[in-house]
């Protein structure tokens, strides 16, 4: 079940005042808002069975007329997940935890001066309910070489350099891409083709974000990122390693050959003689 919530923000009841215009794009992360949009936050909270705080669930929201402006969170220690700087909209919002069913929230409406509140009750993952194909947009209006650029931040919108990002493509028939974000936060991805790609954002002492999305023109994408809790608890998928790319067909049996071929090259050593007295004298 997913709640959404309007909350005005009114100063005379103790909440902190909104946003002004000129101070609101300096917590803005992305490309969407300009110095004289009225932009507003976005946020929520993810439960397992209304009870437990999800920790460590990854977020993905946009705007639903603009799919090339893309925002990817995770969910901090009481499950509580926060976007700002968004313009006026109707969003779209999907969450997504190894071991949780994926849901996604459509239409949720963020309006200057009020906070937009989604909050998610996930369920443990039923066998077969691993697939969230149907929740991800599958259409691609252009094809050819596409550019993806961004920024990594953290919530407090500081730039986080050094984190690594990874592109893999959700039916396999690309390697996956890997960049690191400079010192700046920002990074680039291109010669990426239109279609669904896996993106891995991890990093030292920040919680690890997995999300599908679906590549159709150019695209820019903010990451914010949450540090991981002194007693978060890693998913298996946090422990494994990262795919390689495939060797093509018969490149091991002719690396195999070759270490063969060096082997027989080098001469076997100096034989003994059978009765062990290690040679003439």
């Amino acid at each position: 079940m997913i709640l959404t919530t309007l909350f005005a923000v009114i100063p005379a009841i103790g909440f902190a005042p909104p946003a002004s215009p000129q101070d609101a794009p300096e917590k803005v992360s992305g490309a969407v808002a300009s110095s004289t949009q009225r932009v507003s936050r976005l946020g929520g909270r993810a439960y397992l069975k209304r009870k437990t705080p999800v920790v460590g669930a990854t977020v993905l929201v946009h705007r639903e007329d603009d799919p090339s402006n893309l925002f990817l969170t995770s969910t901090d220690a009481e499950g509580i997940f926060r976007v700002a700087g968004l313009p006026d909209g109707f969003y779209s919002v999907r969450i997504e935890r190894e071991g949780h069913g994926a849901q996604v929230k459509e239409e949720v409406s963020v309006k200057f001066p009020f906070r937009a509140v989604v909050e998610f009750d996930l369920d443990p993952l039923s066998p077969g309910a691993g697939d969230v194909s149907r929740l991800i947009p599958q259409d691609a209006s252009e094809s050819g070489s596409l550019v993806v650029q961004g920024r990594v931040v953290e919530v407090n919108a500081d730039p986080v350099g050094e984190l690594r990002l990874r592109f893999i493509r959700q039916d396999g028939t690309e390697d996956p891409r890997t960049v690191r974000s400079l010192a700046d936060g920002t990074f680039e991805f291109n010669g990426l083709s239109s279609g669904v790609w896996r993106v891995e954002v991890t990093g030292v002492g920040f919680l690890t974000q997995r999300m599908a999305i679906s590549l159709r023109g150019e695209t820019s994408l903010t990451v914010l990122v949450v540090r991981q809790p002194p007693d978060y608890d890693p998913t298996p998928w946090d422990l494994m390693p990262s795919e390689q790319p495939i060797p093509p067909a018969g490149f091991l049996e002719e690396t195999a050959g070759e270490y063969e071929d060096e082997t027989e090259t080098d001469g076997d050593p100096p034989s003994q003689p059978e009765d062990g007295s290690g040679g003439s004298a």
